[in-house]
């Protein structure tokens, strides 16, 4: 139980067309691999075709880069080849955003997993290793989700909040919510497996989750806002 845990995974929905043929799809990778390449300067591989506009105009592909097949994104190419469009830049900074959680929550008693997610992820990005700063600069009215799934290593609610106290330190600046989710071990390693089998399935991890649902941790320019006796009776209402 003493081990710390970081998990990061990512969730994107899509609707899945039909209207994309056997051909279709190999020349949809083919061309969506080679803009990629030409865009980042890096191997890319497709995971899936997983939507055609209704006019045919573009289409949408699932794509990791060939070192990190856990890093899925989301591209949208048009169908002439002239035009790419995704979201590599935004799931790198919230990878690296759920990494720094890790890290500040290594006094949190218990095991967790942890993603982060922005609330809007811009598809026209290219810069890779934007930083935070940068990002916000970018987009200022954005906001970020952190999901922390958490498996406590026992029912003490004031250490867990003490743990949970530095969970955005430094990432001074940003704006958004903890959504915070107990649950026993077995619990955590049925939402580690279900996101990491049904992640490219597009499963709805809200609906998942709703049961371990705690509560909201809310913070802005990174000072946390909700106080401590919410944050205990949030806690002590799950244990």
């Amino acid at each position: 139980m003493g081990i710390k845990k970081l998990i990061y995974e990512i969730l994107t929905g899509v609707i899945i067309m039909s209207n994309t043929g056997c051909g279709n799809v190999v020349s949809h990778e083919k061309l969506a691999i080679r803009l990629l390449n030409e865009k980042y300067s890096e191997s890319f591989e497709i995971e899936s075709v997983q939507s055609q506009s209704f006019s045919g105009d573009y289409y949408t592909v699932i794509a990791y880069q060939e070192e990190e097949p856990e890093l899925l994104f989301r591209a949208e190419i048009n169908s002439d080849g002239t035009g790419l469009s995704d979201n590599y830049v935004t799931k790198i900074l919230c990878r690296d955003m759920a990494e720094q959680v890790a890290r500040n929550l290594n006094n949190l008693p218990g095991i967790y997993y942890i993603y982060v997610e922005a609330m809007f992820e811009p598809m026209g990005l290219s810069k890779k290793g934007i930083t935070l700063e940068e990002f916000m600069e970018e987009m200022p009215m954005n906001e970020f989700i952190i999901h922390v799934n958490y498996v406590p290593e026992d029912g003490n609610s004031e250490e867990i909040y003490q743990g949970l106290g530095n969970i955005i330190q430094n990432m001074e600046g940003i704006t958004g919510r903890v959504q915070l989710y107990i649950m026993e071990e077995t619990d955590l390693s049925w939402v580690q497996d279900y996101l990491e089998t049904h992640d490219r399935g597009y499963g709805n991890f809200e609906n998942m989750t709703e049961s371990y649902y705690a509560g909201v941790i809310e913070f802005e320019k990174g000072v946390i806002t909700t106080t401590k006796e919410e944050i205990i009776k949030m806690v002590e209402n799950k244990l």
